[in-house]
């Protein structure tokens, strides 16, 4: 690196002067001006980091991703809120009403379980009705194909040769 590149925030009036120096040019009409201006004072370095905020369900959160790992896997889109954050949510509103940390936990766990039976039988409904579209529009198109290949051959069977 550079001289100037080492010195911390980059010195513009240092690096205009070595450059003047060292090319022996004549000081352009602005230098005065820009000499005659105190540079503003550095701005000071944080000593300590940024604190960190933390949330009460933080920790839930943290404990039902130890425990559901491919949760870190399910994509989650736009505006909407994390499996572990929801979860999480959920279980401290029940925490709130007054049930255990474990207690909710389970109950939460079997409010997860239940909804993902229901979304995974959808979706194979959903498979299924779009595999027997497919299906159809497949047979629909040989049937065309056969009509064409039939209505073709009995074209040329009546033309004379």
């Amino acid at each position: 690196l550079a001289v100037w590149q080492r010195r911390r925030g980059w010195d513009l009036l240092w690096r205009a002067t070595q450059r003047l120096r060292s090319t022996g040019g004549t000081m352009p009409s602005w230098w005065d001006a820009v000499n005659a201006v105190p540079p503003p004072p550095p701005t000071p370095r944080r000593s300590h980091p940024a604190l960190r905020l933390r949330f009460k369900e933080d920790p839930l959160e943290q404990g039902f991703r130890a425990r559901h790992a491919s949760a870190k896997l399910e994509p989650v889109p736009r505006g909407s809120v994390p499996p572990a954050r929801a979860f999480a949510i959920r279980q401290l509103q029940l925490m709130e009403q007054g049930i255990s940390k474990e207690e909710a936990r389970q109950t939460v766990e079997e409010e997860w379980r239940k909804r993902d039976l229901e979304n995974q039988h959808h979706t194979h409904k959903t498979i299924k009705n779009k595999t027997k579209n497919v299906l159809e529009q497949i047979q629909e198109e040989e049937e065309r194909e056969l009509r064409n290949a039939l209505l073709r051959l009995r074209a040329a069977q009546n033309m004379p040769e």
